[in-house]
């Protein structure tokens, strides 16, 4: 009898510690959802949507796009099978653009190689990182954890404030890691072309706002503020840039974002921002056009002006000529006439650009705002040495060349050819809010709070 008694407490004694361990995994295992999806103890952090398989399958398809039109198989087949990739010092589109894209191709190869797999991002030699180029590390790496279920990992730039910026504006801020109050910033974000729902907002509405509030937020900071006609000149300046990437991109998808540095004590702040969108490219949309298209014929009486040039210089071809020629007052792939189109049609982007130049300059000797434009292989950057003029017909002409003529070749420094393709189109800038410059010239667009 005693030894049945000793069994059986034995038993029991086992009993209540497989009870215990068991309460123990689902306390660890509720704890650890409400880390990562939100609960009534964790309010300020939202769950996340639900990844549906068509969705899984989009996010796919991203990778598999921009591995195809870029043709990364070519250039960087010996290193598809690394886990790690390693970023340049000067990791921008504005700076060193070709170096830039190189990297952005080997980590479309390496989050697409296999599922699941492990992909190592090493930014500790980064000296200089720009908003646009860690916009499309952050598009890429996501495709990839989402898509593909990679596991990323990665070495954060070993100078301080490229640390916090990559902290605060980067990969670690997608996964609603604490912000930094030096930081203003407005996530990436992803919109998509309206499907006719009249009683909802399109996405280009609502992030044009959406932009538009953060760069008054921006001002606030330094105690300025857009006023009313600034903030409506601003929102159809984006408005119609984003508008441009719906109509001639041929998929749904863009994105748009940005950030400001705000060192505090009455400092400039640094801002950047980006907006791109996968597709077509615009010199490619422009093959469209029927051969009896004016602005077809148009282009093509360029390009033969052109022709003697080409075989001089190798900086720039036929991609990038009509990709210039794009941008100015007026141009529309949709022209199919001269009468047929309002004079501001298709220079919204160029508008945008300059505005952000006017609104950034700083008193502060050797910085400039700075804007760049890659579309395909080609390569146009925005500065203080050239800007749009009037032309003898009444249109407003950016050439890149000290007559301001389209017939005459562009500086190399500012229209180029690029040896890494880019499939679609992506505008990055960087401008500068300076309390002492706004005070003196603010253009009627701002306001001192």
């Amino acid at each position: 009898m005693g030894k049945s008694d000793a069994d059986e407490k034995a038993r029991q004694k086992r009993r209540q510690k497989k009870i215990e361990r068991n309460r123990r995994k689902r306390k660890k295992k509720l704890a650890n959802r409400r880390k990562s999806y939100g609960s009534p103890m964790r309010p300020g952090t939202p769950k996340p949507p639900k990844v549906t398989k068509k969705r899984v399958k989009e996010i796919r398809e991203r990778l598999r796009f921009y591995r195809e039109k870029a043709e990364l198989s070519q250039g960087l087949i010996a290193k598809q099978f690394k886990n790690e990739v390693q970023f340049p010092t000067s990791f921008s589109l504005i700076e060193n653009p070709n170096s830039t894209l190189k990297t952005i191709g080997e980590l479309v190869q390496t989050c697409s190689r296999r599922k699941r797999g492990r992909v190592i991002l090493d930014q500790r030699k980064c000296e200089r990182i720009d908003y646009g180029a860690q916009s499309l590390v952050s598009m890429i790496i996501k495709a990839g954890a989402q898509g593909l279920r990679n596991k990323i990992e990665g070495a954060f730039p070993e100078n301080d404030l490229l640390r916090k910026t990559v902290y605060a504006t980067g990969l670690p801020k997608e996964l609603d890691l604490d912000p930094l109050p030096e930081f203003e910033h407005y996530p990436l974000q992803t919109g998509r072309k309206n499907i006719d729902r009249g009683h909802t907002s399109s996405s280009k509405e609502r992030e044009t706002g959406n932009f538009v509030a953060h760069i008054d937020r921006c001002l606030k900071r330094q105690e300025y503020a857009l006023s009313w006609n600034g903030k409506n000149y601003l929102g159809e300046l984006v408005s119609e840039v984003i508008g441009n990437a719906e109509d001639h991109g041929q998929r749904d998808e863009w994105w748009i974002g940005g950030y400001m540095y705000d060192p505090g004590e009455n400092e400039r702040g640094d801002c950047y921002f980006t907006v791109f969108n996968l597709g077509q490219t615009i010199y490619q949309s422009l093959q469209n056009l029927p051969g009896d298209a004016e602005l077809r014929k148009d282009m093509d009486t360029l390009v033969d002006k052109h022709t003697s040039f080409f075989a001089r210089r190798t900086t720039y071809g036929r991609p990038q000529l009509e990709t210039l020629y794009a941008l100015q007052q007026g141009v529309s792939r949709f022209k199919t006439g001269r009468e047929s189109v309002a004079p501001d049609r298709g220079q919204g982007t160029v508008d945008m650009i300059t505005h952000f130049q006017q609104l950034g300059q700083t008193d502060e000797k050797g910085i400039e705002p700075q804007m760049c434009l890659i579309s395909g292989d080609t390569y146009i950057r925005f500065d203080e040495n050239y800007d749009m003029q009037e032309s003898k017909d009444g249109r407003k002409i950016i050439a890149f060349n000290s007559d301001n003529d389209l017939r005459q070749p562009p500086d190399r420094r500012n229209v180029r050819k690029l040896n890494w393709f880019f499939p679609g189109t992506v505008i990055s800038g960087r401008f500068y809010i300076d309390p002492r410059y706004l005070s003196r010239e603010n253009g009627g667009h701002y306001e001192s709070n």
